[in-house]
């Protein structure tokens, strides 16, 4: 328990210090922290767990993730990242989208269930071959980019030997979570945080150009119902808000396999890993 405080402790002021960073660098007062320290600062969140780095080759990407050491499970969860760093500015790309604040990761390190972390494509790996700018901006949810996902996900369910999977999302992760879902069977549940689950809705709402080059979670809606599922949003989220989730849920033939809860004072970053163990246990566990 001392373990699990110390670390939400260091969780709460690494968030409020990546915040204070982005907001002085958009303001033009600093720069933001580079991809390497990005990544060592993942690495060591990671690390003060005792998880590891890991790095699997599907298809023309190699994805990376964090894994605790002897890890053993009949059904495993994995946490699949968000968009990450994908634009510096509104009209400006990010060179490399390793998150600066990866908060899959965060919300991984606070479950005491088994859990892997899953970056997207070309998150801590840059350079890479494959990695091309419109896997984190246009085609972010191609095709590609979710076969190469559940491939990687089938060798981590093949290492740690494991029977069945419960798949995470957070924001964007969400979208791949729903998308490697749909065309697999062993996935017993979908766990979403403020997952951009109608990413055309989305683009609409927002008046922003289309993600041309990506496939659309809610256009799986039908493939997705019978799977157990449970979409989480933060009541003041003005990035992906209740909207947005409906939009989804609109194509679906709600069952009671289905849950969306809208959580109180939460907006798309805040609070969610600061109290993961405690929506676990209300909504999850």
């Amino acid at each position: 328990m001392k373990a699990a405080k110390n670390t939400c402790s260091r969780l709460i002021l690494l968030r409020v210090s990546l915040l204070l960073i982005i907001v002085l660098a958009l303001s033009g007062c600093l720069t933001l922290p580079d991809a390497e320290e990005r990544k060592q600062s993942a690495m060591q969140l990671a690390a003060d767990r005792g998880w590891e780095f890991s790095q699997w080759k599907a298809a023309d990407f190699v994805l990376a993730g964090f894994a605790p050491l002897n890890l053993q499970a009949s059904t495993l969860r994995i946490y699949i990242e968000g968009d990450g760093l994908a634009w510096i500015t509104s009209r400006r790309p990010s060179k490399d989208p390793t998150p600066v604040t990866p908060v899959s990761l965060e919300l991984a390190l606070m479950d005491e269930q088994p859990s892997v972390y899953l970056a997207r494509p070309c998150q801590y790996v840059m350079p890479a071959a494959g990695c091309s700018m419109k896997y984190w901006t246009s085609h972010r949810y191609a095709e590609e980019v979710v076969a190469a996902t559940s491939e990687a996900i089938s060798q981590i369910k093949k290492h740690h030997a494991v029977q069945k999977l419960e798949l995470f999302g957070y924001s964007g992760g969400g979208v791949i979570a729903a998308l490697v879902a749909a065309r697999r069977d062993d996935v017993t549940r979908l766990i979403t945080v403020a997952g951009n689950m109608d990413h055309e809705y989305w683009t609409a709402y927002h008046n922003v150009s289309p993600l041309s080059g990506s496939l659309n979670a809610a256009d799986y809606a039908g493939q997705l119902q019978m799977i157990h599922q449970i979409h989480l949003v933060g009541d003041e989220d003005v990035n992906v808000p209740l909207e947005v989730i409906n939009a989804y849920l609109n194509r679906i033939d709600r069952t009671g396999k289905v849950s969306v809860h809208e959580i109180p004072d939460y907006d798309h970053e805040c609070c969610w890993a600061e109290n993961w163990n405690r929506l676990l246990k209300i909504y999850v566990n």
